[in-house]
Formats: C-alpha cells, structure tokens, sequence
C-alpha cells in the first residue's frame, strides 16, 4: 500500500471490506468506459497481494483475482476498486492466519473440506461462477485445527443456478484436493483418514 501510495501521490484510507457498495457503480456509470489512471503500474500491487493471498491471507483472494482480470482493459472504476481493496489491505494488515494441533489428535484427526461458489460473481466480466475451497486438518476431540490448502478460481462453466455452482465446486474440491490430501495424510500417519 504504502509504494503505491508512494508511487502515484494518493492517499489510501482503511476500508472494512474490500469491496464496493451495491450502488457504487451507479453512481460512478461515466468512469466504467473511461481510460483508468492506474491500469500501467496496477499488476504490481495486485501480484504483491496475490502472493499474500496465495500463502497466507486467503480473504484477499476473490478481489485481488477479480481486478486483475481487468488489466488489459483498466478503467477509471477500475482504479477505483484497486484504492478500495488496497484500502481493506491496510485496515486488515494484523490480521494472521492461525491454526493448531495437538501430538493426541494424531489418532482422531480428520480431513475437513469446505466448498463454496456463487453464481455469476461477477456479472460485469461474464456469467461464471466464483468456486473456491478451504481444506484443513481439525481434530474431532477438540475445536483445534490447521489449515492445509486454499483456493479460488472461477469456473469453467456456466452454471444456471447457485445449487449447480455449489456441486461443481463440490466436485473440484474432492477430486482435486480432498483424495490427494487425504491420501499423503494416509500415508503419513500410518492410518486411514
């Protein structure tokens, strides 16, 4: 935030989301075609991001995926979303991604996986869904737990209802993530998981 800032004079204020209200592009219509100020120097705040989001603050994955979509073709709204989330950024930079296990859980633990899509997230690019999953190691005698894995992407079809959206990103998850993990945490703790 702060080499951006830097970089183009603006002031970013903390924001408590990293999106934009409901009404916002409404209200700003004339800068949605307008040529942005920030599409040039826009990849390196949001890679920066990604690899935080990537390795340890998965909150800021959909955003930061979202606007770097946009970079081939920047607008003023455009900027205008990157000020926001770069502003979510500073309000939420204590924030830490925690987890724990105990040596006793070796014996109870399970896999847990957590699918979740929306359906067309984001109607100004196209009419796919939003999946993403989280996958963690928790023990079933205590609320302790480590998260192992994260992800969000969007889908490679359209769906025509949430309920479609969901059993996709349903399938993904266990194909692509569920069995690989859960087997590795088969082989490594001797048992079945």
């Amino acid at each position: 935030v702060k080499k951006f800032e830097d970089r183009t004079g603006v002031k970013v204020s903390p924001a408590p989301t990293p999106w934009l209200d409901k009404g916002a592009e409404k209200r700003h219509a004339s800068e949605l075609e307008a040529p942005g100020l920030y599409g040039d120097i826009a990849a390196s705040p949001l890679m920066a991001n990604l690899y935080s989001a990537r390795a340890t603050r998965p909150d800021q994955m959909v955003c930061t995926l979202r606007l770097a979509r946009r970079i081939h073709r920047w607008t003023k709204y455009d900027d205008r979303r990157l000020i926001r989330c770069l502003g979510y950024l500073r309000y939420s930079a204590g924030l830490k991604l925690s987890g724990s296990l105990s040596t006793r859980d070796r014996q109870t633990a399970v896999l847990r996986v957590w699918p979740d899509a929306d359906l067309a997230g984001d109607p100004s690019e196209d009419a796919k869904s939003t999946g993403g999953e989280w996958v963690e190691i928790a023990s079933l005698e205590s609320d302790r737990s480590m998260p192992l894995h994260w992800s969000s992407a969007k889908q490679t079809f359209t769906a025509d209802s949430t309920t479609f959206a969901e059993v996709g990103q349903l399938h993904r998850s266990i194909k692509e993530s569920a069995l690989p993990i859960g087997i590795l945490l088969e082989f490594l703790m001797e048992r079945d998981v």
